[in-house]
């Protein structure tokens, strides 16, 4: 009986060994592909910087609030590499992942319908949403963009995520109607002179 006990504390203290060492390892090795989420309200229109302090791959989740006053209907993402406050430089070899990953469709967004754009081949990749026909609006609205970074050199690198004002309509067809007009003047002056 004393045999016995002495066996399940034995094994009792090499479990608790092996939890411990787990943690530590999964401690080391998680940050490379941490999870980021982020939340913020926009109170102007800005763009918002998001320094990382560790060499990060991995999800982000961007949670916005628009209390900027006007409607947003496509954001920005960008990488950036910044040294020092305002002095920041496009970084080569860190991406935007597009398509299935871990189960999951990157770039993803609460907002339907919405398309994207994805610019990998620059240096200094970018990441476009848009989203008119279900913009956010002002007010308090929220909003959620998740997309997936790959960093496999390890670069401390910034995002800057700057959402889009939604262009008025009555703007966008005055703009229209002005073109128009031009190009018809400059028609019937062709004319006249021929």
């Amino acid at each position: 009986m004393v045999t016995i006990k002495k066996c399940y504390k034995k094994r009792a203290l090499q479990s608790i060994f092996i939890f411990c060492i787990s943690i530590f390892i999964l401690s080391v090795a998680v940050p490379a592909q941490a999870d980021e989420t982020w939340d913020h309200t926009w109170n102007s229109m800005h763009t918002m910087w998001w320094d990382y302090s560790t060499e990060t791959s991995g999800w982000v989740t961007l949670n916005m609030t628009n209390n900027s006053g006007f409607a947003w209907g496509d954001l920005n993402v960008e990488i950036w590499e910044c040294s020092a406050p305002f002095v920041c430089n496009s970084v080569e070899n860190v991406h935007f992942l597009e398509g299935i990953h871990d189960s999951m469709q990157t770039p993803q967004t609460d907002r339907s319908p919405f398309t994207y754009n994805i610019d990998n081949d620059s240096v200094g990749a970018t990441l476009d949403y848009y989203y008119y026909n279900d913009p956010i609006a002002t007010g308090g609205d929220t909003g959620m963009f998740k997309f997936k970074i790959d960093n496999p050199d390890g670069t401390i690198y910034t995002l800057a995520v700057t959402p889009s004002v939604v262009p008025e309509p009555i703007s966008s067809t005055l703009f229209v109607i002005g073109g128009a007009t031009l190009g018809f003047r400059r028609f019937r002056k062709k004319r006249k002179t021929a």
